[in-house]
């Protein structure tokens, strides 16, 4: 349990994240649902939400040495800034290839303040605080973003509005960190590992990483299309289904403990077809479709955090901080493909085709992991599952499976500051 001191440790970041991802969270929905009132088909939308994953995966990559050449809070000033401006000049001229320069610099900056806030998260917790202080970042995050969807309930969509929400929110951001007097957290040198061995020690787990992303990035670019194109209230049903992943972390993260997680991996996979089956036979009834939404966001969101711990379960501790930065690089690569192979489903079958895809990815994860499924696969140690969001590799240092020896380090460390 946190501590008041503790708390007000971690509090400022805290409070940039949820603002940030909440004025930033609904622009998926509004940039889908604005390309297709202008009469831009589903590649150009797949292509521009592709941009931004790109980035997002290029930025994780890259932006650490910047964050400590300048500094932590210098550096959130200037991603929120360019977060800011990419928005902006969106809003100034509407054309399909602008947006994607703009939402592939938004992603790398959004990038950035993942690594800053992470990082900063990281440096205030300790040992005994760090699942707790997970837990409260992923709570802020999920929650932040699915709040964000009624902003499209609010004013005009086709006016500047959106863009101006999207920069207040931004902006006011910075404050809490600016206004804090810190020590500036420290970034440590990631280590290498190998992504071929690491998939070689869990296929399935690392398979599972990049089709989540698949899935993800193909909801979050499309969901706002299908509410649409059947009069659902879009702020509800993509907010229901981030709501879905929040809610259902917990119990089948659990449930992965007490069993074989690859089963447990697997069963959610192919239990997601039902929902999804649902709302392409039954989309036009609204209650059935909200519950559906909730259902298989609860059931995909979870395979990315489930399917890291799978991974976790085969690796030595030494090799955890590394190898699960992979993983989120690997399920940015998925985030940057499915909203490019989504299309393909919904130009036969119209915004059902959505879920079609949904229903693809999920049954080919299923189909390989029971072409990969070995009995004999040795566990090195099965780690405690803990909640996990897609974000940037500084994330997994949050993580309390990571290297014993580090975190006892930075145990000591945090108790010599008080």
């Amino acid at each position: 349990m946190l501590s008041v001191f503790q708390i007000r440790g971690i509090l400022s970041p805290l409070i940039s994240i949820l603002l940030i991802i909440f004025g930033t969270g609904f622009f998926y929905s509004y940039i889908s649902m604005t390309l297709r009132d202008q009469g831009y088909g589903e590649e150009v939308i797949g292509l521009v939400h592709s941009c931004y994953s790109l980035g997002l995966v290029l930025g994780a990559l890259f932006l650490e040495g910047f964050i400590l050449r300048v500094g932590h809070i210098r550096a959130y000033a200037v991603f929120a800034a360019v977060s800011t401006a990419s928005c902006l000049a969106m809003g100034l001229y509407f054309s399909p290839a602008l947006w994607c320069a703009m939402r592939f610099l938004a992603g790398g900056a959004i990038a950035g303040v993942y690594i800053v806030v992470e990082s900063w998260l990281l440096d205030k917790s300790s040992l005994r605080t760090r699942a707790d202080v997970l837990s409260l970042y992923m709570i802020c995050f999920y929650g932040a973003q699915a709040v964000s969807q009624f902003l499209l309930d609010v004013g005009d969509l086709k006016t500047l509005q959106p863009f101006a929400y999207y920069a207040l929110f931004v902006t006011l951001s910075i404050l809490p960190l600016a206004a804090t007097k810190v020590e500036t957290p420290f970034i440590k040198e990631p280590e290498l590992f190998n992504v071929l061995g690491l998939y070689r020690h869990s296929p399935f787990g690392f398979m599972g990483t990049l089709v989540s992303g698949m899935i993800l990035g193909s909801i979050y670019a499309f969901t706002a299309n299908f509410g649409q194109e059947f009069n659902l209230q879009v702020s509800w049903l993509v907010s229901l289904t981030i709501f879905g992943g929040m809610a259902f972390q917990w119990p089948l993260g659990k449930l992965s403990d007490a069993y074989d997680r690859r089963w447990v991996l697997f069963g959610m996979s192919t239990a997601s077809v039902v929902p999804c089956l649902l709302l392409v036979l039954y989309p036009s009834v609204a209650w059935l479709a909200y519950l559906c939404a909730f259902v298989a966001g609860g059931l995909t969101f979870t395979l990315y955090p489930i399917s890291v711990a799978q991974v976790c379960d085969r690796l030595s501790q030494n090799a955890l901080t590394s190898a699960t930065g992979i993983l989120v690089l690997a399920y940015g690569g998925g985030a940057v493909i499915g909203p490019l192979i989504s299309p393909v489903f919904i130009n036969f079958m119209g915004y059902k085709g959505l879920w079609v895809s949904i229903i693809f990815f999920a049954l080919f994860l299923s189909f390989f992991g029971l072409a990969t499924y070995n009995p004999l696969r040795r566990t090195v140690h099965k780690k405690a599952w803990v909640p996990f969001g897609k974000s940037t590799p500084v994330a997994y240092e949050l993580d309390p499976r990571v290297k014993e020896e580090r975190l006892e380090e930075s145990e000591r460390l945090y108790a010599s500051k008080k």
